[in-house]
């Protein structure tokens, strides 16, 4: 997989990004990965059950 912030640190690096700018973008893919992350969970692990391990 792809590190998150990575290519906005190389683009900011390679002076095609400001500071500011890299760290707003990164900012936005942080976000956007965790809602494909909360989508995947909701739609994969409907069945899953919660096990409680006072139980055992």
């Amino acid at each position: 997989g792809k590190a998150i912030g990575a290519a906005e640190l190389i683009s900011h690096l390679q002076g095609t990004l400001t500071l500011q700018e890299a760290i707003k973008q990164a900012n936005i893919a942080t976000r956007q990965y965790a809602k494909r992350q909360r989508t995947w969970f909701r739609s994969n692990m409907q069945k899953w059950q919660i096990f409680d391990p006072s139980l055992s």
